[in-house]
């Protein structure tokens, strides 16, 4: 059973990769992120706030949609097209094929949110403060590490263009994987230098130039998208990857008004504990502002919505293997 997962799991993971529109959202999303602190004019009180909360809302949005048009590609598609009959006379059952092509999906997000948060990270980095140390006085910005965390992508497609083209590699598989590596190896390079470029060292301290309360708030946004990644699948084995993306949308827009609904009684008590059943709480994972003055998300707080959704997975689970029983192929 745990082979012919991890087949299914991985055909699906690169077949997902593969797809243009996953990479172009991803080069989008990393460029419009790292774009921030070179266009914006004002901090707030707070720097770096404005950059991070704009790179929480491209992750999650543009996760969303990366999801969504995955799990239609993948399984909407194949099941339409035959290919998922053909797969099925093997001796895997509908619920094997179900869960496979789910942790397919989910390693599309897992590495998508890994690029992603490289580039809030280094955003973070990039954007403008007061320093006040004796090479410097005054506000800088890091355009160094703007410039650079922008370069990454664009040159990975280069790479992956080229490798592409010799050595015919898939283009998807290497452009994430690139976008990975030098992501990586930039985060790297820029902890050994301070804000003003000056060389800190191999002593240097990582924690002072790199806001880490990002990855809370960045492991709730992943613990998000994938209940809307579980949903998505679920919903792709009878709908086309059109209406999985409306509804999806249409209840994540409903969960960050859930808790307003249920204390108006706006559709009553039933309907809204329904509602409230099987619509995560978006708020519940929406949480930039609580890295405002130096805020952070606990490991308790952590713990608690990994349980949450772990659940609603397992919800959508049930409720995608039922739809794949019951429909005729």
């Amino acid at each position: 059973m745990l082979r012919r997962l991890l087949v299914v799991m991985y055909a699906t993971l690169r077949e997902g990769l593969q797809q243009p529109i996953c990479m172009l959202l991803t080069l989008t999303m990393l460029v419009l992120t790292l774009l921030q602190p070179l266009v914006q004019l004002h901090t707030f009180g707070e720097p770096g706030r404005l950059v991070r909360d704009g790179g929480f809302g491209f992750q999650l949005i543009f996760g969303l949609l990366i999801v969504v048009f995955t799990a239609g590609f993948t399984l909407s598609n194949e099941l339409r097209s035959g290919t998922a009959s053909a797969t099925l006379v093997k001796p895997i059952s509908r619920a094997e094929f179900f869960i496979g092509k789910l942790f397919g999906v989910l390693g599309v997000l897992v590495i998508y949110w890994i690029c992603s948060t490289f580039a809030i990270l280094i955003a973070e980095r990039a954007a403008e403060r007061f320093i006040e140390n004796s090479r410097i006085i005054g506000y800088i910005r890091d355009n160094q590490a703007a410039f650079l965390g922008m370069g990454v992508p664009l040159l990975s497609l280069l790479i992956a263009a080229i490798l592409n083209y010799f050595k015919h590699m898939r283009i998807g598989l290497v452009f994430f994987f690139t976008t990975i590596l030098l992501y990586s190896a930039l985060f790297i390079y820029l902890g050994f230098y301070s804000y003003d470029h000056f060389w800190l060292g191999f002593t240097s301290d990582f924690a002072t130039y790199f806001d880490f309360r990002i990855l809370g708030v960045a492991f709730l946004l992943l613990l998000l998208l994938s209940c809307f990644t579980t949903m998505a699948v679920a919903l792709t084995t009878r709908l086309k990857t059109g209406g999985a993306l409306a509804i999806c949308f249409a209840l994540f827009s409903l969960g960050f008004f859930i808790d307003l609904i249920l204390e108006a009684g706006i559709c009553g008590r039933v309907i809204g504990n329904v509602l409230s059943l099987i619509t995560p709480n978006v708020q519940s994972f929406w949480l930039p502002d609580a890295l405002g003055n130096g805020g952070a998300i606990s490991l308790r707080y952590c713990a608690s919505a990994t349980i949450n959704a772990i659940l609603y997975i397992i919800l959508y689970c049930v409720i995608g293997t039922s739809l794949l029983r019951s429909k005729d192929m």
